[in-house]
């Protein structure tokens, strides 16, 4: 009797263990991230912006012979955008591995791998040719609802959550910190500099960010290889701004236009940009664009 006693408590005791190391896939459409990246415009505007995003897988698709995951972004602050695909995904949940497909610059690099150990060095990608080696500096346990969750730290701070992803700041997925990551209604992680999920972030700049509703940006194509037009709709032939940072927040451009403004006919060296316009002494819409 003692021994089967002692059998089950073996078995038992497996049975939570093998339940704390089973993998947590981390492409689902059941999840969410918000992310906040803070921007420092040091042009003839001082202060910051905040722009905020909702993350979300939807769909998927084929990439050379293979089956990937469509990641769509959406700008919810300060000016709300469409959404639309930033990267591509896939996993394979049994080497608990994620590779990730940057269409910017057609890559394609392995993004996660959680079976790295304490001492185990890793090139974290981060854009085009550009990868961030880093040693593991401790591997430790995540607990969040009913889930233990495989957590890996870096000697640069950088650290990933199995089924999150990465916390801190970097190029992919966001060029922001993430304030929370949601599996349908159920907070999975918070970080514990914001209140909430939904906090709302004020404009530290000496003009405010005001929504105007009837205008709608597009810059297509974006990313720009040889040229690119924004359009900005309804237009009626009104006079605007474009000012044009570059990824230290410092302006390098700023130009007056009706109509269309060709952004691909300026000269931009290779990297990423943010492009704000700005109509009757009031910014309209801020966002993004790449030259590849």
């Amino acid at each position: 009797m003692k021994r089967l006693i002692f059998i089950l408590l073996c078995l038992t005791l497996f049975a939570i263990k093998g339940f704390g190391q089973r993998y947590e896939p981390f492409i689902s459409e059941t999840k969410q991230w918000k992310y906040v990246q803070t921007v420092y415009l040091l042009g003839n505007s001082s202060g910051a912006v905040y722009l905020v995003e909702n993350d979300f897988f939807k769909g998927d698709t084929t990439i050379n012979s293979l089956k990937y995951h469509k990641f769509y972004k959406k700008q919810n602050q300060p000016i709300p955008s469409e959404e639309y695909i930033g990267y591509f995904f896939r996993e394979d949940t049994i080497s608990k591995q994620v590779y990730v497909y940057d269409p910017s610059f057609n890559k394609t690099a392995l993004f996660y791998d959680f079976n790295l150990k304490k001492g185990d060095t890793f090139n974290i990608y981060l854009i085009n040719d550009l990868f961030l080696k880093q040693t593991v500096l401790k591997v430790d346990t995540f607990i969040t609802l009913d889930k233990h969750l495989k957590r890996i730290i870096f000697d640069d701070s950088t650290i990933w959550i199995e089924g999150i992803g990465n916390m801190t700041r970097t190029s992919i997925p966001s060029e922001g910190e993430l304030i929370c990551m949601k599996e349908n209604d159920s907070v999975l992680y918070i970080n514990k500099n914001y209140n909430n999920c939904d906090t709302i972030f004020q404009e530290d700049t000496s003009t405010s960010i005001k929504q105007i509703i009837n205008y709608r940006l597009s810059v297509f194509p974006n990313p720009i290889e040889k040229s690119s037009i924004l359009t900005i709709g309804p237009n009626k032939n009104e006079k605007f701004i474009i000012e044009i940072y570059n990824y230290l927040g410092i302006q390098i451009k700023e130009d007056s236009f009706f109509n269309d403004y060709h952004i691909g006919l300026i000269n931009l060296n290779k990297g990423i940009y943010i492009y704000r316009i700005i109509n009757r002494n009031k910014i309209i819409g801020i966002d993004k664009v790449i030259v590849k």
